[in-house]
């Protein structure tokens, strides 16, 4: 999660700020652009200049999207469900994972949430499937191929 104050008027109002954020790139993305709104208010107070600051610069997200030429905005591409989708089939098409091996790929997944089976059980075909190995029974992952429910 990040966590930062939001100071909308110099004396009176303070706001605290806590997002849950699918992927830590998406939290750094949050702390830094609470960090520039916070020090160009601090700017602004110094030169005594009454500004509105938007959470997500529209100038800076159209060069995102020109500088990448990917047709996407930085808050699509960090926050837009269908791109982590995507980004989830890339990883793991194909593949048998165990349960503990699925999960650790996703804690050390930049972008991935830990919670992206949720996401993605409506539109991506997977198996749950259950061996015994040693007396234990040990829980896999099965991910098609193709994946992707027609």
């Amino acid at each position: 999660y990040a966590y930062t104050p939001v100071f909308l008027d110099h004396k009176l109002h303070i706001y605290d700020i806590i997002v849950l954020s699918y992927s830590t790139y998406g939290q750094e993305l949050l702390k830094n652009t609470m960090y520039r709104l916070y020090r160009d208010r601090e700017q602004a107070i110094e030169k005594n200049v009454q500004q509105e600051f938007d959470l997500f610069s529209t100038t800076e997200e159209d060069i995102y999207v020109k500088d990448r030429r990917s047709g996407i905005s930085e808050f699509e591409f960090h926050y837009a469900d269908e791109h982590i989708i995507k980004m989830f089939c890339e990883a793991f098409k194909g593949q048998m994972l165990t349960k503990e091996d699925f999960r650790e790929r996703l804690r050390r997944h930049p972008y991935l949430p830990t919670n992206v089976l949720n996401m993605v059980k409506k539109v991506w075909k997977y198996e749950i499937v259950k061996r015994e190995e040693n007396g234990k029974t040990i829980v896999y992952y099965k991910f098609s191929e193709r994946g992707l429910y027609e």
